[in-house]
């Protein structure tokens, strides 16, 4: 992996808002400019840029963890449905859920953690749509075809 600074990018930034690109160290070649409009933050672009240097091997085995996740969620919908409950009535008396809470709740696995379980629990939209780029889980299927009951109008 080649070595990376992230510098500002003068024609990407306006006045009052820094605009950021990643840079090969050794070359200067822009390596990522966020599709050009540059990143908003530093930490933006260092977070971008470690998840797309990432190797496939990587991204493979984190997203079999994360299909484990989401199979078992699908099994035990009545926990979830459980912490759903936990999390409004935390929300709705000012308290925070810790992930002792959710250990409580879930209880231990071998198979994936409790931060992955949050992980998906929190972002289950975009790990769904990761999934289904690796092809782990099936293309959902639209019903083009909607079957209306016909109304007799005759009195």
């Amino acid at each position: 992996m080649a070595d990376y600074i992230v510098a500002k990018s003068a024609e990407l930034s306006k006045r009052y808002e820094a605009r950021y690109v990643i840079v090969n160290e050794e070359t200067g070649e822009i390596l990522d400019d966020a599709n050009g409009y540059g990143y908003k933050s530093i930490q933006a672009a260092h977070k971008s840029w470690a998840y797309k240097s990432k190797p496939k091997e990587e991204k493979d085995i984190q997203n079999k963890q994360y299909l484990i996740v989401m199979n078992w969620m699908k099994e035990n919908k009545k926990i979830v449905s459980g912490l759903e409950d936990i999390y409004f009535y935390a929300f709705k008396d000012g308290v925070e859920v810790t992930n002792k809470d959710v250990e409580e709740v879930i209880g231990k696995h071998e198979e994936f953690t409790t931060k992955q379980f949050l992980y998906v629990y929190k972002n289950c939209n975009q790990v769904k749509r990761n999934l289904r780029k690796a092809c782990l889980i099936e293309e959902r299927k639209y019903n083009k075809k909607r079957r209306r009951k016909i109304i007799k109008t005759d009195f």
